[in-house]
């Protein structure tokens, strides 16, 4: 029996413990060997049995707030750094509107008159900030409620809601009867709460669309191909073949207009010279080139790792002589 690993996109995961509720929902599935969450990734990999049932995993996790769908490695057009560059514009767009109207809720709450028109002041500016842009953690609370699985937007829409609740029903106490809780109001409170946890959120994700983008360009940095020289006749190899204390090979690097081909292997001789893209920028040292074009691998030194980091391209004797 073959066992096949599928990987799911997942949307719904606001924190690390969806990430572990997913994971755990998923592996108590039939069918499935394994599984594992990526909440960085927002994507889900499952090792799953002959026969298993895709449906019946994506039922199970909806059950709990989360939705998965099944990605196709043939035609994957996801791209994180744009997933998390529009999240963080939406999040972006969402606390400056809440602090645009927590801003003068607090002012007016420190040093503004205590009367029943400031109270409602209060009351309006927090209900939009409360219910329009903090509507994705009620959204999201009330997905867990029915799943019966709390999680961290939970406790968010919980504590928002008590505040506004209990404030709406002082404040319509001191309006309409005589005995009313003068004082006892907490909008500020539940707003202050909202525009932090946005703002939070706005940094997460602008965070890892910073990583996503930079992991992004260091895997670009690699050589897809290398240019083999064998028995004379130059031929296009993986890179993965060109490991370390093989038999000696010339490895062909062409100048190009871009600026030349990335060597394809480390550590190496020059034997030539060239316009050569070695990928200096990963040493601090953007667009740098260094002479050579047909190079001669050498075998490390007993006992250092074939994966030390060269010498800068200074550093290296022009010719290959030591």
């Amino acid at each position: 029996m073959n066992d096949t690993e599928i990987r799911f996109d997942v949307e719904g995961m606001t924190c690390a413990s969806c990430a572990v509720r997913i994971e755990r929902v998923l592996g108590k599935q039939e069918g499935v060997e394994a599984a594992n969450v990526n909440f960085a990734g927002q994507e889900a990999r499952a090792t799953l049995a002959e026969g298993a049932d895709i449906e019946a995993l994506r039922a199970a996790v909806a059950k709990i707030g989360y939705n998965i769908e099944e990605i196709d490695p043939e035609n994957d057009n996801r791209s994180m750094t744009a997933r998390y560059d529009a999240e963080a514009k939406y999040q972006l767009r969402n606390v400056v509107g809440s602090a645009a109207l927590t801003s003068p809720l607090m002012l007016l709450v420190w040093f503004g008159p205590n009367t029943i028109a400031s109270e409602w002041v209060q009351a309006i500016l927090t209900t939009i900030v409360v219910f329009y842009f903090g509507a994705q953690f009620h959204k999201a609370t009330w997905k867990q409620v029915k799943a019966l699985s709390p999680a961290m937007d939970t406790l968010i829409s919980t504590g928002t809601l008590a505040a506004w609740i209990f404030s709406t029903v002082v404040l319509l106490l001191d309006t309409f009867t005589t005995e009313g809780f003068e004082g006892a109001l907490f909008y500020e409170t539940a707003a202050a709460i909202i525009t932090l946890i946005l703002l939070g959120r706005y940094f997460e994700a602008r965070a890892k669309g910073q990583a996503s983008n930079a992991i992004a360009k260091l895997a670009e940095l690699g050589a897809k191909q290398a240019r083999v020289i064998r028995d004379g006749v130059e031929v296009l190899v993986d890179p993965i073949e060109l490991a370390p204390c093989r038999d000696a090979r010339n490895i062909n690097v062409r100048p190009e207009p871009q600026g030349g081909d990335r060597l394809a292997d480390d550590p190496f001789q020059i034997l030539d010279a060239g316009q050569v893209d070695n990928g200096d920028d990963l040493l601090g040292n953007v667009g740098a080139h260094v002479p050579g074009r047909l190079h001669q691998p050498r075998r490390a030194p007993p006992g250092l790792p074939h994966d030390t980091i060269p010498e800068l391209p200074h550093e290296r004797p022009a010719h290959g002589h030591r």
